[in-house]
């Protein structure tokens, strides 16, 4: 199942970063698989992301420079330095922008006329503006989470030391470190916060320039293990990737110069299926039966979607346990698609569970992948369990779907 996400920024925070070059947000799509081991892998990598869709916001402020969701992806938040405003959107769909709908929007003037960043603590009860007017960060607080007409402002903590134009502003998950990007000398700053989520307590660590690569940092942000690190550069019109090994320590950070990505229409991959050891679909219920003539009595569906390119005749690792309910009895079963036999005959005469293995090929999208069963002494029974398959994806396209139900 493909993942539509937007680049996420800590605190459990998700997030873009405007480009000043366009009149709205950038939209980031990551694409990934519903087998574990393809979402692990491409999740953070730029590679897989492209252009999905856009959002006009034009009708409330014509200069949006930065965009934060809610962790749930119901809620929207901009910064907008036309009119000074955050502005709230509902999402009727979680996510999806183009269901977005204006709620309220919430003046910041009176601390900074150009708010260039946005974003909140993680339970949505504290919400933080980059200002570039006083080069400043400020901090208020919401008595009702998430809802912007209840925020007050609190403090402000000056940044100025260390960049002229701060623009964009994140957060480690649990409020101890702050970062800024900042374009006067083209760095990422780290703060650290002694007390959590208390601009006051924050102190400069260090900084990481990001110049090499692009001359006007727009926004920063991290992914949830601090292990990359995601700037946007208006001078390029870029995203681009760092890795910094070590849980957000930028003094380890390494630019991966295949890792900047411009939004782009996607390009065909070819998809095959292949038996692997990765879980597609069971039904682990015990099942019995007593009866001499062989029973259905486990039944999966194959789904293989018209997204996978080879679609036909695949191979599927199919797994079941079995025994006997006495000693000396015997248990039998065997695996059939669609009612037919395909697997080998399975027997065994001991009181404890046996897992079967077998892979088992020429299978084809819709089929039902099949547990017969019998007791072949009459009056025992035969006991099943842990029916499971097994396959994976090769390679990557928009959506892929593999699965038994």
């Amino acid at each position: 199942m493909g993942v539509s996400v937007v680049i996420r920024g800590e605190g459990d925070m998700k997030r873009s970063v405007y480009d000043p070059n366009k009149d709205g947000e950038i939209a980031l799509t990551a694409l990934d698989s519903i087998l574990q081991k393809y979402i692990e892998f491409r999740t953070w990598n730029l590679s897989y992301f492209e252009y999905l869709t856009d959002f006009d916001v034009s009708t409330r402020d014509d200069y949006p420079r930065d965009l934060i969701f809610k962790p749930d992806g119901t809620k929207m938040y901009i910064a907008g330095y036309q009119n000074k405003k955050v502005y709230e959107y509902d999402l009727s769909t979680a996510w999806d922008i183009s269901t977005a709908s204006f709620n309220q929007d919430f003046a910041v003037g009176s601390q900074d006329g150009t708010p260039s960043g946005v974003c909140f603590n993680r339970d949505g009860t504290k919400m933080y503006i980059a200002g570039n007017d006083n080069n400043k960060v400020y901090e208020y607080d919401l008595s009702t989470a998430w809802d912007i007409s209840t925020a007050s402002f609190n403090q402000d903590f000056a940044v100025n030391s260390q960049d002229g134009t701060p623009l964009g502003i994140c957060f480690n998950p649990d409020g101890t470190k702050m970062y800024v990007a900042g374009s006067q000398n083209d760095k990422v700053y780290e703060y650290n916060l002694s007390t959590a989520w208390d601009i006051s307590t924050a102190s400069f660590n260090q900084d990481f320039a990001v110049g090499s690569q692009d001359n006007n940092p727009r926004g920063v942000c991290f992914n949830p293990d601090g292990t990359k690190m995601y700037v946007t550069g208006a001078q390029n019109d870029k995203v681009y990737e760092y890795v910094t090994n070590i849980d957000g320590d930028m003094k380890r950070a390494v630019y991966d110069s295949n890792k900047d990505e411009r939004i782009t229409e996607p390009t065909e991959k070819k998809t095959t299926v292949v038996v692997s050891d990765d879980l597609i679909g069971s039904d682990d219920a015990e099942e019995s039966t007593g009866s001499t003539s062989y029973v259905k009595l486990k039944e999966l569906t194959l789904n293989i979607g018209e997204d996978i390119t080879d679609r036909t005749n695949v191979t599927l690792r199919i797994k079941f346990d079995m025994k006997a309910s006495d000693a000396g009895k015997g248990a039998w079963g065997y695996v059939a698609r669609d009612g037919s036999q395909v697997g080998t005959t399975r027997t065994n005469t001991t009181t404890s569970y046996v897992t079967y293995s077998e892979d088992i090929g020429n299978w084809n999208d819709g089929e039902k992948i099949q547990l017969y069963a019998k007791m072949y002494n009459d009056g025992y029974t035969t006991y099943v369990r842990n029916f499971k398959v097994y396959a994976s994806v090769t390679t990557t396209n928009k959506d892929e779907t593999l699965e038994a139900t």
